[in-house]
């Protein structure tokens, strides 16, 4: 029988993803959308200084870009081909680090651009990217913009993990694995994909069948990992 892939991010990011999986995969696969997480827009200062870079460690934060006094001919220095596509689409010159914050931080670093860097980012965050750029000597400031406002889990999904089915579910922070651990009972059916080591220190702690962690801190990554997982555990013989 087909496993079961759990997706819990925001709801727009999960139907992207499970998108991206069954084109990825050429073939439709069984898949229960169910986020944990809205992301709710946090209303800026109401003056926020100028700069002459801006960052982004995640397309959630582009999204609330349209409310800022923020040029659009300064570079945008973007996490992951997402965020950069979504940076372009804002109209911002991009820099992409296809990897993590740790990977755009020694991007920066190399380049020495001139002038103040912002951060614009969600509430909770990882990397801490201003304070290692400013450790650096940078000029860099952050700004909070939205908040992953916790959601509770759905019947559909507390249902489901109830369930003798065999599930994936791949995992894009630690924040969200602490939520799928709370939502309900895991059990020893689930394989967790996760993004990387900090989060596959969460799923770690569950009896579950198995945890596996992307090769590359990215989408690319995730999705092989997801599909993999899924092939490891679909039973080919059952319809």
């Amino acid at each position: 029988m087909p496993a079961k892939i759990i997706i819990t991010r925001p709801k727009a990011q999960a139907s992207r993803f499970a998108e991206d999986l069954q084109s990825a995969a050429g073939r439709k696969l069984s898949v229960l959308i169910a986020p944990l997480m809205e992301i709710v827009p946090i209303s800026p200062p109401t003056h926020i200084r100028s700069t002459a870079h801006v960052i982004f460690t995640s397309a959630n934060a582009v999204n609330q870009v349209g409310a800022l006094d923020i040029p659009r001919d300064i570079t945008a220095w973007c996490v992951g081909q997402q965020t950069g596509d979504a940076a372009s689409s804002a109209g911002f010159p991009t820099k992409i680090a296809h990897s993590d914050s740790a990977d755009l931080v020694a991007m920066l670093i190399k380049a020495r651009p001139l002038g103040p860097l912002l951060h614009l980012r969600g509430q909770h965050a990882t990397g801490h990217v201003a304070q290692s750029l400013s450790q650096a000597g940078f000029d860099c400031a952050e700004v909070v913009v939205y908040a992953q406002k916790p959601q509770p889990a759905t019947e559909a999904l507390i249902e489901t993990l109830k369930g003798s089915d065999s599930l994936v579910a791949p995992l894009f922070s630690p924040r969200s694995a602490r939520l799928l651990g709370e939502s309900a009972e895991i059990r020893g059916n689930l394989t967790a994909v996760a993004i990387s080591p900090a989060v596959a220190a969460v799923a770690g702690d569950w009896p579950v069948k198995a945890v596996v962690t992307a090769n590359s801190p990215d989408k690319s990554g995730m999705i092989a990992a997801t599909l993999a997982a899924y092939d490891a555990v679909s039973d080919p013989n059952t319809p």
